[in-house]
């Protein structure tokens, strides 16, 4: 799998026809006090195939960790990656909402997608000092 696109932001969809909707692309936080606990965030992936992965079932699995490379959070789940169609490498979107994800200090956080323990991309967020 090769990653075409991996955000954070404040609401993101995906349409009927595969289509991706997202508002508020964020790598950055400044919460009120530590420990926090987000309300509500989105993480958005575009995935492309490569030859061989067609018509094929792999684990995807989203990993949240601190700076240190401390597991936060773990979110494994079975992926289906689509045939060729009409010679187009398949692609996999995915939305994924997370509520009430939890920032113990300051300083930066990543996640990180794999698939079949291979990883594929990451992307950080910066969680600023509480603002005085």
């Amino acid at each position: 799998m090769e990653k075409l696109l991996l955000v954070v932001a404040d609401y993101a969809n995906m349409t009927e026809n595969k289509k991706l909707n997202i508002m508020g692309i964020f790598n950055e936080i400044t919460p009120p006090a530590y420990p926090y606990s987000h309300p509500s965030l989105f993480l958005i992936f575009k995935l492309r195939a490569e030859l061989g992965e067609y018509g094929t079932n792999r684990t995807f699995t989203i990993k949240f960790m601190d700076a240190d490379g401390v597991e936060l959070l773990s979110i494994p789940q079975d992926l289906q990656i689509p045939t060729i169609v009409g010679g187009k490498r398949p692609e996999v979107n995915g939305v994924f909402g997370i509520n009430g994800l939890h920032f113990p200090k300051p300083g930066m956080y990543n996640f990180v997608i794999l698939v079949d323990r291979d990883p594929k991309g990451e992307v950080s967020i910066q969680a600023n000092e509480p603002l005085k």
